[in-house]
């Protein structure tokens, strides 16, 4: 399991001009901040003129196993599915800044 094995974040596109939808993600999802510039497609590709890139943030203290910096915990897995299952999210990838 290496879904801690990143620089910090998991990241997947949002509708650019859907409030609803983004005001959902950051309701349920607070960890989440969004670049609207349209600057930033990241790894999963976002689309600037229709997307934006987002970034679940991941605390190695909290989300992922003390004795496996690695592999998320439980619970922090939980919340990756639960954002998973918004269908505007098509692909969520682990940033990695080389």
């Amino acid at each position: 399991d290496l879904a801690c094995f990143n620089d910090g974040s998991l990241e997947f596109c949002l509708p650019r001009n859907n409030p609803e939808i983004q005001g959902i993600v950051f309701s349920e999802f607070p960890k989440v901040t969004c670049f609207n510039s349209g600057e930033f497609t990241g790894r999963v590709g976002c689309q600037p003129d229709h997307q934006i890139l987002c970034l679940y943030h991941i605390n190695p203290a909290a989300d992922c196993v003390a004795d496996n910096h690695q592999a998320m915990t439980e619970a922090a897995w939980k919340q990756v599915c639960r954002l998973s299952l918004n269908d505007a999210i098509e692909k969520i990838a682990a940033t990695w800044y080389p």
